[in-house]
Protein backbone atom coordinates (compact mmCIF):
# COMPACT_ATOMS: atom_id res chain seq x y z
CA UNK A 1 0.00 0.00 0.00
CA UNK A 2 0.83 3.49 -1.08
CA UNK A 3 -0.37 6.70 0.54
CA UNK A 4 0.34 10.43 -1.22
CA UNK A 5 -1.02 13.66 -0.01
CA UNK A 6 -1.82 16.37 -2.44
CA UNK A 7 -2.77 19.62 -0.40
CA UNK A 8 -5.19 17.95 2.22
CA UNK A 9 -6.15 15.10 0.15
CA UNK A 10 -4.68 11.75 1.10
CA UNK A 11 -4.73 9.11 -1.94
CA UNK A 12 -4.61 5.64 -0.40
CA UNK A 13 -3.38 3.09 -3.11
CA UNK A 14 -4.78 -0.62 -2.63
CA UNK A 15 -3.15 -3.18 -4.68
CA UNK A 16 -6.24 -5.09 -5.32
CA UNK A 17 -10.15 -4.77 -5.57
CA UNK A 18 -11.82 -3.33 -2.33
CA UNK A 19 -14.33 -4.30 -1.34
CA UNK A 20 -16.97 -0.54 -1.11
CA UNK A 21 -17.26 -1.08 2.90
CA UNK A 22 -13.39 -0.64 3.02
CA UNK A 23 -12.98 2.52 1.38
CA UNK A 24 -16.31 3.61 3.48
CA UNK A 25 -14.08 2.52 6.54
CA UNK A 26 -11.48 4.69 5.60
CA UNK A 27 -12.97 7.71 4.50
CA UNK A 28 -14.69 8.06 7.98
CA UNK A 29 -11.67 7.46 10.11
CA UNK A 30 -9.31 10.09 8.40
CA UNK A 31 -10.31 13.47 9.28
CA UNK A 32 -8.66 14.85 5.80
CA UNK A 33 -10.65 14.08 3.02
CA UNK A 34 -8.98 10.73 1.89
CA UNK A 35 -9.62 8.51 -1.85
CA UNK A 36 -8.93 4.84 -1.33
CA UNK A 37 -8.08 3.72 -4.54
CA UNK A 38 -8.17 0.47 -5.84
CA UNK A 39 -5.63 -1.12 -8.71
CA UNK A 40 -2.81 0.74 -7.71
CA UNK A 41 0.42 -0.86 -7.64
CA UNK A 42 -0.29 -3.75 -8.59
CA UNK A 43 -3.47 -6.45 -8.35
CA UNK A 44 -3.39 -9.07 -5.58
CA UNK A 45 -7.00 -9.93 -6.00
CA UNK A 46 -10.50 -8.88 -4.58
CA UNK A 47 -10.07 -7.46 -0.87
CA UNK A 48 -13.92 -8.81 0.15
CA UNK A 49 -14.93 -7.67 4.19
CA UNK A 50 -15.34 -9.53 6.91
CA UNK A 51 -18.78 -9.83 6.68
CA UNK A 52 -18.84 -10.63 3.42
CA UNK A 53 -16.56 -13.68 4.21
CA UNK A 54 -19.49 -15.23 5.81
CA UNK A 55 -22.31 -14.37 3.32
CA UNK A 56 -19.59 -16.25 0.21
CA UNK A 57 -19.94 -15.45 -3.33
CA UNK A 58 -17.77 -15.51 -6.15
CA UNK A 59 -15.47 -12.43 -4.63
CA UNK A 60 -15.03 -14.50 -1.80
CA UNK A 61 -14.31 -17.49 -3.43
CA UNK A 62 -11.70 -16.44 -5.73
CA UNK A 63 -10.11 -13.93 -2.66
CA UNK A 64 -6.60 -15.17 -1.58
CA UNK A 65 -7.19 -13.24 1.91
CA UNK A 66 -8.81 -14.13 5.09
CA UNK A 67 -11.72 -12.02 6.78
CA UNK A 68 -8.60 -10.33 9.29
CA UNK A 69 -7.54 -8.44 6.19
CA UNK A 70 -10.19 -5.95 6.28
CA UNK A 71 -9.21 -4.62 9.77
CA UNK A 72 -5.01 -4.94 8.08
CA UNK A 73 -5.71 -2.93 5.34
CA UNK A 74 -7.95 -0.35 7.05
CA UNK A 75 -5.51 0.38 10.09
CA UNK A 76 -2.55 0.13 7.54
CA UNK A 77 -4.51 3.05 5.73
CA UNK A 78 -4.68 4.92 8.96
CA UNK A 79 -1.39 4.39 9.97
CA UNK A 80 0.14 6.04 6.45
CA UNK A 81 -2.62 8.55 6.83
CA UNK A 82 -1.21 10.05 10.35
CA UNK A 83 2.72 9.77 8.99
CA UNK A 84 1.88 11.67 6.28
CA UNK A 85 -0.24 14.93 8.49
CA UNK A 86 3.48 14.32 10.62
CA UNK A 87 1.26 13.27 13.51
CA UNK A 88 4.40 11.04 14.43
CA UNK A 89 6.08 7.80 12.90
CA UNK A 90 3.45 5.33 12.44
CA UNK A 91 4.58 1.42 12.79
CA UNK A 92 2.48 -0.12 10.37
CA UNK A 93 0.33 -3.27 11.12
CA UNK A 94 2.33 -6.31 9.53
CA UNK A 95 5.54 -4.37 9.38
CA UNK A 96 8.73 -6.62 10.44
CA UNK A 97 10.52 -6.28 13.62
CA UNK A 98 13.87 -8.28 13.82
CA UNK A 99 12.65 -10.81 11.22
CA UNK A 100 9.40 -10.96 13.10
CA UNK A 101 6.17 -10.23 11.83
CA UNK A 102 4.67 -7.95 14.31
Amino acid sequence: MQALALGPLVLVAIPGEPFVEIGQRIRQAVSDPVLAVGYANGYLGYLPTAQAHTEGGYEVAESPFSPQAEDLLVATALALAQELRNEGPARHPGTMEGGVPA
